[in-house]
């Protein structure tokens, strides 16, 4: 499955999931959080911008668990461009739980960007 970030990725990692029949665990210090993102002077963190904001123009996608090592080593071969693994599918289908850097799991919610929407 593979989908652009333009809703932000607690949206449109719901949409995989929802679509998948699938849930996640997503690990909070491996989502990539951009330098605007990190300094936006505003109450939002780095994270929570990366998990609500739209246009982030990446790729969200999954690889079966026995192919990510043969998949990371592809693509570090083939693209100058940072790929990286932020958790894990798991079986409890629409299920998107977050792990804190201290080891706290919480449910995530699905707030991302919406459209036509003029609260964000």
């Amino acid at each position: 499955s593979m989908i652009d970030l333009s809703d932000g990725l607690a949206t449109d990692l719901r949409h995989i999931a929802d679509k998948s029949g699938v849930g996640f665990e997503i690990i909070q210090q491996s989502i990539p959080v951009s330098e605007c993102a990190r300094n936006a002077n505003d109450s939002l963190s780095g994270v929570m911008h990366a998990l609500k904001d739209g246009e982030d123009y990446e790729l969200l996608f999954t690889v079966p668990e026995a192919q990510a090592s043969p998949f990371k080593l592809a693509w570090e071969k083939e693209f100058d461009l940072r790929c990286t693994q932020i958790g894990v599918a798991t079986v409890k289908a629409g299920q998107i739980e977050i792990k804190s850097p201290l080891g706290e799991v919480r449910l995530l919610d699905n707030k991302g960007y919406e459209h036509f929407t003029s609260n964000q």
